[in-house]
């Protein structure tokens, strides 16, 4: 009987499955991947008349990832698509004789962990094959993405899914040397400059035009198109080059371009909040698409171009001192986050904030606002079927609920759930304009999560006396283990799945807080931020 091998499934660092499936295969081979995102950065944007399509006319330097992975790692990496099932199982005999995962692309209909087992298909999930059933050719695999080991594919559910394989195996040959990788990455990065950012300005103006219907066509939904793979590529490749960088900072003992890898999180952040409102806006109805939601989501794409530019020239001039000799690698200053973000006032409200930071400081009076009026989706499970928290039939297990009505957080607290009963829990935020009871306060608190993604905008409070202030606030995807900034998990569900019940998937919300500038005068009202994807499900504030 075959073996199956003992492979422990990873999680990479902001990644994808597909970059899961790579870190996981690192620990069986220790030869290390990081320098395969070297070529990240890359986006083109092709002319209008190249496709008919936005999704079609983007191209991002994931292409190109596997063929460095060879270079710089030392691997020998084969992709099949659209094998035929009888030579797979062959394919699979092979390399497992010879103590080789086999990466495998299955639509995960036939995934029976997997959220769209039996309900919808998709096609771009990958996972590792680690061992075969001799009689019953069912396969044994590892889900590095779901974090799942030796689960079961049945035979048929893998014939009637399989969609391709990648077999990776280490090749003969020596590690580069600094010499040869430095070089690189500064060409790479030259040739983003000199390209990519023409891209991005296209790409945002295109954006005002996108016709949803037209992007998702051929495909099962939005979520499936090529425009929406392309986003999710640009996502993960900011945070895959934040890794790189660091990697090579160790490798190499240049630790200017370490100090440069918390940039490229924040670009990461950025490029997630317009993957997120994206997607969100492809479920709108075109009656609630206006002009200025189109042109909000242009603008951010416009300022994530922006800083990405910043970023690549600070990370380019540590790589050209090191080659000219003047440098070596080393920066005296830490990442300068407001430069990537674009915050330049005290009024941004990104001051870290520590919840638990209370000795000495004056004890919070914490103020729940009433939300209720303008709560228009359910996210938690009511018993009836109707909680809608993704508009794909997935809502919060409410088994969970503080029995008091109060979720604590650290120093802060929310009236949650915002609505009892059957009604509506929280707000997918449209720039609603919540009163406030009107007093001086000091902070606010928001408990939220986002949708496709982490999101990051400003929430606007108003005083009494015609003033604002501007608060920027993130929160991760409710599907996240991990904050996309300061952000805390402030409350974790189980995932129920409608007319399928409770899974095994866990869920959260987040809390997110920032000190008031202002705080000497009287506020009034809180203007939520035009982001769809985003729902609130209480605000909170501190005198």
């Amino acid at each position: 009987m075959m073996r199956t091998l003992d492979l422990e499934p990873v999680k990479s660092a902001g990644g994808d499955c597909f970059d899961d499936v790579i870190v996981t295969l690192d620990g069986w081979f220790r030869r290390g991947y990081k320098l395969m995102y070297a070529e990240a950065l890359k986006f083109e944007f092709a002319p209008p008349d190249s496709a008919p399509t936005l999704g079609a006319r983007m191209r991002t330097g994931l292409d190109g990832s596997l063929r460095l992975l060879e270079r710089f790692h030392g691997y020998s990496i084969r992709v099949i698509r659209n094998p035929d099932p009888e030579e797979g199982l062959s394919l699979i005999r092979e390399q497992l004789s010879r103590g080789h995962p086999v990466g495998l692309n299955l639509d995960t209909y036939y995934s029976p962990w997997d959220p769209n087992y039996q309900f919808a298909h998709y096609f771009t999930h990958v996972m590792l094959v680690t061992g075969l059933d001799p009689v019953t050719e069912d396969l044994t695999v590892v889900d590095p993405f779901f974090v799942k080991k030796n689960m079961t594919i049945l035979r048929e559910h893998y014939a009637a899914g399989l969609l391709g394989f990648m077999t990776v195996e280490p090749a003969d040959g020596d590690m580069p040397e600094p010499g040869e990788v430095i070089p690189r990455l500064a060409h790479y990065l030259r040739e983003h400059l000199a390209s990519s950012l023409d891209g991005f300005r296209e790409f945002a103006e295109a954006i005002r035009s996108v016709r949803f219907a037209d992007e998702a066509e051929g495909h099962p939904n939005f979520m499936s198109s090529p425009m929406y793979m392309r986003l999710n590529s640009l996502v993960t490749a900011r945070f895959n080059y934040a890794g790189m960088l660091e990697y090579a900072a160790e490798r190499f003992s240049l630790p200017g371009l370490a100090a440069c890898a918390d940039d490229l999180r924040q670009l990461g952040n950025r490029w997630s909040t317009v993957r997120a409102v994206t997607a969100k806006l492809s479920f709108m109805p075109p009656e609630r698409l206006d002009e200025t939601m189109r042109r909000s989501l242009s603008d951010k794409i416009a300022g994530a171009g922006e800083a990405e530019e910043r970023a690549v020239l600070r990370i380019l001039g540590v790589l050209e001192g090191v080659l000219e000799g003047v440098l070596e690698g080393v920066l005296e200053h830490e990442p300068d986050r407001e430069r990537v973000w674009g915050f330049d006032s005290p009024g941004s409200g990104r001051v870290p904030v520590d919840p638990a930071a209370g000795a000495g400081e004056e004890k919070r009076r914490i103020v729940h606002v009433d939300i209720r009026d303008f709560c228009d989706v359910r996210g938690i499970d009511n018993g009836l079927g109707t909680a809608d928290a993704d508009s794909d039939g997935h809502c919060y297990c409410a088994e969970d609920l503080p029995p008091d009505g109060v979720l604590r957080v650290g120093d802060v607290s929310f009236a949650f759930p915002a609505a009892d009963g059957g009604a509506c829990d929280n707000i997918s935020c449209y720039r609603q304009e919540i009163p406030l009871p009107p007093d001086r306060y000091r902070g606010l608190a928001v408990l939220a999560c986002s949708q496709f993604g982490s999101s990051a905008d400003s929430f606007v409070v108003e005083y009494e006396d015609g003033g604002r202030e501007e608060v920027r606030l993130a929160f991760a995807d409710w599907w996240s283990r991990t904050p996309c900034e300061r952000e805390k998990i402030a409350w974790t569900a189980n995932l129920i799945r409608n007319k399928k019940g409770k899974l095994e998937n866990l869920v959260h919300l987040f809390a997110d807080e920032a000190p008031l500038v202002r705080n000497g005068s009287k506020a009034t009202r809180l203007i939520l931020p035009g982001m769809p994807n985003l729902h609130v499900y209480g605000v909170s504030l501190w005198t």
